[in-house]
């Protein structure tokens, strides 16, 4: 299905029943990505008794690709979020944002009125570009001298850099293979510009238009319950979900899941259960912004 936004088409999905429970709408990341990650957990959409929204983002997927360059920005993306909320007439709804759809998350939450945000999971994602730099070199370190040396050069084309960036993805984004490949094919595609020009060239280093996100000391400005999810072997690295955690000014809770990376919630029933327990305490009143809680 289609909705129209400034002339062009946004692709949207709608798994499960429960019409009247408010619903959760899925951020994919990227920037460039596909919802297609998410559709590996729609199996389990009954699990939250609620409706699920998935959607491609402008110049993603199967909406409108070929963009003038101007749009491909987190202004047009988070307006896109707004349409899609308004022609979609929801009045209440969460929000669960992977990666770069965790940043765009926290962007509307920041940037719009957001009367019906009920609250927001924060799936491995960041508040700022800076630190995300600093942690991704950190993370380099850990490679073998010759990925290291192949990861500091600008010919992106070459073998040695593909394979040091194959091992950086093995290690901390997706230990599938095939999965791996597929990430990086998608941020080498140029077909696709939507990775470049907002982030970047590679994973680690934003040269983009989100290279002067920093966000970290305006999220005591959110109130809503947000529920933050990453593991310990995730390039979006503890420290980096620390300092979300420590600044969210609402309820707040924090899992940490051990032998997890940027990937692991592909397919998992254990991802959607912590989000629909979060949720079940949200809607029954069950927490207080003096319990905020670290798992």
């Amino acid at each position: 299905m289609f909705i129209s936004f400034q002339g062009y088409k946004t692709y949207y999905e709608i798994y499960g029943s429960h019409q009247e429970a408010i619903p959760i709408i899925f951020l994919h990341g990227g920037p460039g990505s596909t919802c297609d990650s998410f559709r590996s957990l729609t199996k389990y959409v009954d699990l939250t008794d609620r409706q699920w929204i998935l959607y491609d983002q402008l110049g993603c997927g199967n909406s409108s690709l070929d963009l003038p360059r101007y749009l491909y920005s987190s202004k047009t993306w988070i307006a896109e979020l707004q349409n899609l909320i308004e022609k979609l007439q929801l009045k209440k709804y969460y929000l669960l944002g992977h990666s770069w759809g965790g940043m765009l998350a926290i962007l509307y939450a920041l940037e719009t009125e957001h009367p019906g945000l009920e609250g927001l999971i924060l799936s491995s994602t960041l508040s700022s570009s800076k630190l995300w730099y600093e942690e991704g070199q950190r993370l380099i370190s850990y490679l073998s001298e010759e990925d290291q040396k192949a990861l500091s050069s600008s010919d992106h084309q070459s073998l040695e850099y593909q394979i040091a960036m194959f091992h950086y993805y093995q290690r901390y984004v997706s230990s599938n293979r095939k999965t791996s490949n597929e990430f990086i094919s998608k941020q080498m595609n140029a077909d696709n510009p939507s990775y470049e020009i907002a982030w970047g060239k590679d994973e680690f280093t934003p040269t983009g238009e989100l290279k002067d996100y920093e966000v970290t000391e305006r999220l005591k400005n959110i109130k809503v319950p947000a529920l933050i999810l990453s593991g310990t072997d995730d390039e979006s690295t503890p420290l980096i979900n620390k300092a979300i955690y420590d600044n969210l000014g609402g309820y707040k809770e924090w899992i940490l899941t051990p032998n997890s990376n940027h990937s692991s919630f592909i397919g998992d029933q254990k991802y959607v259960e912590k989000i629909s327990n979060f949720i079940r305490k949200v809607e029954k009143n069950e927490i207080r912004i003096d319990q905020t809680h670290f798992w």
